[in-house]
């Protein structure tokens, strides 16, 4: 049993303890080293925020150069496209224009070296038939008889572009080839004539243009 001495030592040394306990959780350096600890997390609540803010923004950017690399290539194609549009029309508007006019031989070099293929536009489309009409119907045979003209009047240089140009129109059209395998018969230039002349005998073969290929070959 403890005495009334003991008692009374054993309350004070209590007392000193919890005393120095208090002061030491509510002293100066351990309210800054709460403060601390609070400022720390504090402001690593506000770094992820921004670091938030930043991956956000950064996803954004990537999203909007992928729709400005996107809109720029159709942009670009919009353009192209316009501008394939824009030289199909003025050709095809040139060569009906040219052959309405007279320009025969113009209009149908024009056509010649238009990328007919090309073309796939509906009003496009419509112009080049328009186009073709003319040029492969009444046009190939004036090309010829502009040729027929030529060689007439002693131009025989001139005759022969006015066939070849007609034969680029309408390849295998007897008449022509016949003319022209002749021409360069005249000017002794059988190598180009034999083949002309043999094109005739195989693709028109009961032709009059083949029986009389046949006499030019000399069989």
């Amino acid at each position: 049993k403890l005495s009334e001495n003991q008692k009374v030592r054993f309350i004070l040394i209590g007392i000193i303890i919890g005393a120095l306990f208090y002061a030491l959780i509510l002293s100066p350096h351990s309210k800054n080293s709460f403060a601390s600890d609070n400022e720390v997390i504090r402001y690593a609540n506000l770094v992820n925020d921004q670091n938030k803010i930043i991956r956000d923004l950064s996803i954004e950017n990537n999203e909007l150069k992928t729709n400005y690399e996107d809109a720029s290539v159709k942009l670009r194609a919009y353009e192209e496209q316009n501008r394939l549009f824009t030289s199909q029309y003025e050709s095809l508007n040139s060569i009906i224009t040219d052959f309405d006019e007279g320009y025969i031989s113009r209009a149908a070099r024009s056509f010649v070296e238009l990328d007919k293929d090309a073309i796939t536009d509906e009003t496009l489309i419509a112009l080049l038939n328009q186009a073709r009409s003319r040029i492969e119907g009444i046009g190939a045979k004036r090309l010829t008889e502009l040729g027929t003209e030529s060689w007439n009047a002693g131009n025989k240089n001139a005759a022969i572009s006015y066939y070849q140009l007609s034969l680029n129109i309408n390849p295998d059209d007897p008449e022509t080839m016949f003319l022209l395998a002749r021409l360069y018969q005249s000017l002794d230039r059988n190598n180009e004539a034999n083949p002309l002349f043999d094109k005739i005998i195989a693709q028109h073969p009961e032709s009059n243009y083949a029986r009389r290929s046949r006499e030019a070959r000399g069989y």
